[in-house]
């Protein structure tokens, strides 16, 4: 019933007897028809955001311009040595669900060892030679814990150097769908 009502809505809105606002609430897509207008993406944006410029459409005032860098709930922060680090992963804003991420490393698998700090059960794993565009490639090692990462709740993950090794860090990525993963800025000391 879904697809018939918000069909009828926008029959309806473009005949002037109704205003439509459509809102993008998670990752699917939306469709065709509907993407092509203008839309508000609480999923990208955050709950603050997507309210203000809902009132300001229903008040006549909207005020509404793409926002110039996409919206990232997560960042993450590193502390340590050379030969033992801790990468706290944290949710800025609200629960992020997937609490998978990818920590990238120039190290071998035999070089170091990997593991979230507090959390049973996990799986992790190490994978080589990730893609990360045309020309550049590393390592990485998986970590999925299986609950949300939250403000209150970040996802710590300690690295330990092996064998006189030290740890080449390079950076986070979360998974944002099965065959999609985005970089995580580090802002977090």
């Amino acid at each position: 019933m879904v697809s018939l009502e918000w069909q009828n809505a926008l029959l309806k809105a473009t005949r002037g007897q109704c205003k439509l606002i459509p809102v993008r609430c998670d990752g699917s897509e939306l469709p065709p028809i509907m993407a092509q207008s203008l839309y508000i993406d609480l999923f990208t944006v955050g709950l603050d955001a997507a309210l203000a410029q809902i009132s300001d459409v229903v008040q006549g005032a909207n005020t509404y311009r793409a926002p110039a860098q996409p919206f990232g709930n997560l960042a993450f922060g590193v502390s340590g040595s050379a030969t033992e680090l801790v990468v706290e992963v944290r949710a800025k804003h609200f629960l992020e669900p997937i609490g998978s991420v990818l920590i990238l490393i120039d190290n071998l698998a035999d070089e170091f060892e990997a593991k979230p700090i507090d959390e049973d059960p996990f799986k992790g794993g190490f994978n080589a030679d990730i893609q990360l565009n045309a020309s550049l490639k590393t390592n990485a090692f998986l970590i999925t814990v299986f609950r949300g990462i939250t403000p209150a709740m970040p996802l710590r993950i300690q690295l330990k150097a092996r064998d006189g090794h030290t740890l080449r860090f390079r950076g986070v990525l979360h998974q944002k769908s099965h065959d999609r993963w985005e970089g995580v800025p580090q802002e977090l000391t």
